[in-house]
């Protein structure tokens, strides 16, 4: 079924709630409704950090391994998130006992914390296209590793292991737990399809359904222009989520989102709508 140069690992994560930061919110701490696609894919540079063994803290050719695998990753793949239950956003204000040293004395305060979103769901997919090629050229070219892989084989089963790592999404506090992982085919299904998975809203043009429009944190080949990996951490760009917020007897009791699907066509000319072996739907670069 694979026809581009992408090959397709989904993962499959048991997570009771989360929390992903927008860095731009001050007077309370706002999460995206979704983890954005960087959140995703650096699950799967962390995951490659410890099957390699170096510390994402370590430097290397002037450069934490940290960045040096995200951008490895970041330039080799693209993520997409598909809700597979309901999200509830809430906000909470926790109050926060910190330990502080001055000097020799040590002593505890309580302080308030800032108003902090929280998201609070089942389960969610994730779908890593991969260009398996590509990223394995990256990863011979960082030293000191532990691993070695020799062929596109074997890179495309490290991948898989990586993503058996993953333990939190977001925040220290946003445990999670893979329950499945697996390399699935896809197909060209030309320049419409009903989208289930998380969008960037520059790449189509929607047309019916339901979504929730939200900016988000890109890869960085999903930015459609070169920049560094440093400032490309900066960068922001609008999602449509797959969505239906829901609504009772006239006003939202809480923020209650369910999964759903809309519409789209390709809006760009080196973009392809694809279908996964198991029914998801994704836009993708040629």
């Amino acid at each position: 079924m694979r026809q581009l140069k992408w090959r397709c690992y989904r993962l499959d994560l048991l997570i009771p709630s989360f929390f992903v930061r927008d860095f731009t919110s001050a007077e309370i701490l706002l999460s995206f409704l979704l983890p954005p696609p960087r959140t995703v894919l650096s699950l799967l540079a962390r995951g490659l950090g410890e099957l390699l063994g170096v510390s994402g803290e370590t430097e290397v050719m002037g450069r934490k391994y940290r960045d040096v695998l995200s951008e490895a990753v970041e330039m080799n793949s693209l993520a997409f998130v598909r809700p597979t239950s309901l999200l509830f956003r809430t906000t909470h204000t926790w109050s926060v006992k910190a330990i502080e040293k001055e000097w020799i004395t040590e002593y505890e305060r309580l302080r308030d914390a800032v108003p902090t979103q929280l998201i609070t769901t089942n389960s969610l997919s994730a779908y890593f296209f991969v260009d398996v090629n590509g990223l394995l050229e990256y990863v011979k070219g960082i030293p000191d590793k532990r691993l070695e892989p020799s062929n596109v084989e074997e890179m495309s089963s490290l991948i898989s292991s990586a993503l058996w790592l993953c333990r939190r999404l977001g925040t220290t506090e946003s445990f999670c737990s893979p329950s499945k992982v697996r390399e699935l085919g896809y197909e060209e299904v030309g320049a419409e399809a009903e989208l289930n998975t998380s969008t960037p809203a520059d790449w189509v043009q929607p047309l019916s359904g339901n979504w929730v429009l939200e900016e988000s944190y890109p890869s960085m080949l999903m930015l459609g222009k070169s920049v560094t990996f440093t400032k490309s951490r900066r960068e922001k760009a609008l999602f449509l989520h797959p969505l239906k917020r829901r609504v009772e007897a006239g006003r939202v009791i809480y923020e209650v989102y369910e999964p759903s699907f809309f519409l789209a066509g390709v809006a760009k000319p080196k973009l392809t709508a694809v279908r996964v072996e198991d029914g998801t739907t994704c836009i993708l670069q040629r």
